[in-house]
């Protein structure tokens, strides 16, 4: 929106045969780009002016039309990267100074996103059965299955829904 109203404001522009995906940070005070561009892509972190408050650092493609699904950590320097092909498959930590990639798992990924104290990520993998969400620690070491494998679940999209009150038991 624009500063004194409720216009929309364009923070980024994506020239021609340019893909371009954006995600909120985790504070809401910037937003994770993705940009592939003359085959190369690059995940940045930009303020809501649109000037970059990290440089952007190059990350493996997936294969086809499939773009990676990325987010950023909620206090370290850490995007996480997930993809269900190419050279990017599977789940990663990407850190944001050096752009070094650091392998969780290869199996296909879907939808990623870091729980909102950054200490494991959740991930939508696809089966034969249907998606699976699933739960692991940023070492890869620990694993649970929060969801088994569903054509319910959706491989789209996956987020944490904002707290809210307390349920009481009665």
């Amino acid at each position: 929106m624009g500063p004194d109203d409720e216009s929309p404001v364009q923070i980024v522009d994506a020239a021609a045969g340019e893909r371009v995906q954006a995600r909120p940070t985790p504070d809401g005070q910037g937003l994770v780009l993705l940009r592939e561009s003359e085959g190369q892509i690059t995940l940045t972190t930009l303020d809501l002016e649109g000037d970059e408050v990290s440089a952007p650092v190059r990350i493996p493609p997936a294969d086809g039309p499939e773009l990676p699904r990325f987010a950023r950590h909620p206090t370290a320097p850490l995007y996480l990267l997930g993809a269900q092909s190419g050279a990017a498959r599977g789940l990663s930590l990407v850190q944001l100074e050096t752009g070094a990639l650091t392998g969780i798992h290869a199996r296909p990924t879907s939808a990623v996103v870091f729980s909102p104290d950054g200490s494991v990520v959740v991930s939508v993998e696809p089966t034969a059965r249907g998606a699976q969400v699933i739960s692991t620690t940023l070492d890869g070491a620990i694993e649970y299955v929060l969801v088994p494998a569903s054509p319910l679940v959706s491989e789209d999209e996956l987020d944490w829904a904002p707290p809210g009150e307390a349920l009481v038991d009665s």
